[in-house]
């Protein structure tokens, strides 16, 4: 559910550039933040989870802030505290996960040494 909020968000913002990008940009800026977008979690590609979710925890403050405002219909992806320390605890395992290559590249080194003996 966590990363299905995060996308619907990412979702929404891309797709409402007259009402919500301007808002998501000024918000970004009273608080100090770069402008970017929220990166989406694509199933192809094997670190989009971790990239949504760190994105998510650096931007919380903005996230929270746009969710609250009732005019933008984002208070269904609002997260609660217990989801954020969720999203804190998955980013950490991701993490780890990112440290490594992906399990076909490594399929693919380990092979392509085989073939140079």
């Amino acid at each position: 559910m966590l990363t299905g909020q995060l996308q619907g968000i990412a979702f929404t913002l891309k797709n409402s550039t007259t009402i919500l990008l301007p808002a998501w940009e000024k918000t970004l800026s009273t608080h100090g933040l770069p402008t970017r977008m929220m990166p989406y979690d694509v199933s192809t590609c094997w670190n989009s989870t971790f990239d949504i979710v760190e994105f998510a925890i650096q931007y919380r403050v903005t996230i929270d802030t746009m969710t609250t405002v009732h005019g933008f219909d984002l208070r269904k992806y609002e997260l609660v505290p217990d989801e954020w320390k969720i999203a804190i605890e998955l980013q950490d395992v991701l993490r780890v996960s990112t440290c490594f290559p992906p399990f076909f590249l490594l399929i693919h080194v380990i092979s392509s040494r085989s073939s140079r003996m």
